[in-house]
Parts: C-alpha cells; structure tokens; sequence
C-alpha cells in the first residue's frame, strides 16, 4: 500500500495524466487493498475498484481473453523476461522419418516378417531387456520392412540413412557414458524420452501429433535401430546382415 501511495504522489505523473495507471500485485491479494482511498494529485487515471489487479484477476481475465490478445501478453512477457520456450534446432531427418512412420498401417495380422531374420531374443537377453520385449520389442518391430522402404527412399533421394542412424547411436552413448550403471531398460526409456524433446525442438516439427503419438513413433523407430544393431550391444560374434 506504500508503494501505491508513494507512486500516486510523484509529481512527474502530471505529464502522463491522460494514461491510466495500474498496480499488478504477485503476491498478495488485491481485496483489501481497493478499500482505501488514494490520495491522487496528479489526476491521473486511476480507480482502486480497478486497477489493482492480483493474480485470481488475471488468470481470470486471460482465460476469457481472445487468442491474440494472449499472444500479445505472451510477446510482452518474453521481451520483459526473457522467452521460456527452448531454442529450436535446424531441421532434422529424424522428424521426416517419424513423420513417415505415422503414415504406416501394420498389425500382427499382416503376418509381417523381419527381413535378414536372426535370433533377436539373444541380443535381448544380452542387454537384459526382456521387461519391454512382449509389449515393445516384439509388437514395434513389425514395423521394420517398412522402415527399410523409408530409409530406402532416402537413400533414392541422396540422403544417406547413416545420418539417421548416428544421431540415435549418439543419444544411445550419451546415454551410456553419463551413467554407465544405469540399467538397459531405463536406458531405452529415457532414450524416448532424449528423442521426444530432440524432435519437438526441430524447426520441421510440427504440432499436428499428440504426445502419445510421438512417444509411440520414437519407439518405433529406436526398436527397428535395435534390430539392426545401432544401439545397445551385440553378444560376441553376433551380427546382423543390413546394408544401410
């Protein structure tokens, strides 16, 4: 309430009287505040009923608020504060290929086999992944022939899917490195999740996907890595025939 005394009272509000002046309080509620008169020599706009606002008010009044006035205050809270968003990278292959992925139609139904077949269950109980086998490994590699016609495409337009491929050998060794105890299963997860903020954060990400959808799809994608051996370790002597 003093600082609202003593704002009223500065003499240099007389050239700005014609504007309205507003107190917007972060911690402490507006009621008792308006009960006291003001004195306001400088005749400035100002009514205590209305303009001091706490923040029940304003989250009241920007939920009622139309889009672009929110995006209005959202400008003017980044220029006041600093934007809260994360940078955005360049674009990334990895989103066209999960862009891709979203337009695949598998079940097990097709009868779908793994081209190049080999015994994967060896590989999984190598890593000690057999909690995410049935529901994950098992159910998502159906979509390995159709990722071969993806990369394959890339491969047709001069892309190589080696670029692909290293970017998820590189968050597998992230991974790894950071913390070398960390068990195989907590690894896989937490690679969804370093693969989830890596494509929300590309300039081609779009936001048309869900959060599930997106979890789901980098899965996809870090199964069929699996498969071909980019990730995660190969038992001794084992080896599986892909040429990408």
């Amino acid at each position: 309430m003093k600082k609202f005394k003593k704002t009223l009272l500065k003499s240099n509000l007389v050239g700005i009287r014609d504007y309205r002046l507003r107190f917007v309080l972060i911690t402490e509620d507006a009621g008792r505040l308006e009960k006291h008169p003001y004195q306001n020599p400088s005749e400035i706009h100002f009514s205590e009923k209305t303009d001091i606002i706490d923040v029940t008010r304003l989250l009241a009044d920007c939920r009622d608020a139309d889009i672009e006035t929110l995006l209005q205050l959202k400008n003017l809270c980044d220029q006041e504060f600093g934007s809260s968003e994360p940078p955005r990278y360049e674009t990334s292959l990895l989103v066209e290929v999960v862009k891709l992925v979203a337009k695949i139609q598998v079940s097990p139904a097709t009868g779908i086999k793994i081209p190049n077949s080999f015994d994967i269950q060896e590989k999984i109980d190598f890593n000690e992944l057999k909690p995410i086998q049935n529901n994950t490994i098992s159910l998502l590699q159906l979509y390995s022939p159709e990722l071969d016609r993806i990369y394959e495409l890339f491969a047709l337009e001069g892309t190589s899917p080696a670029i692909v491929f290293q970017k998820l050998v590189s968050v597998y060794q992230n991974q790894r490195i950071r913390n070398p105890d960390k068990r195989s299963v907590v690894v896989f997860l937490d690679m969804v999740d370093d693969l989830m903020t890596y494509i929300d954060r590309s300039a081609n990400m779009d936001f048309s996907m869900t959060m599930e959808q997106k979890e789901y799809f980098c899965r996809v994608i870090l199964v069929d890595a699996f498969i071909r051996c980019k990730i995660f370790e190969n038992p001794e002597g084992y080896q599986y025939d892909t040429t990408n």
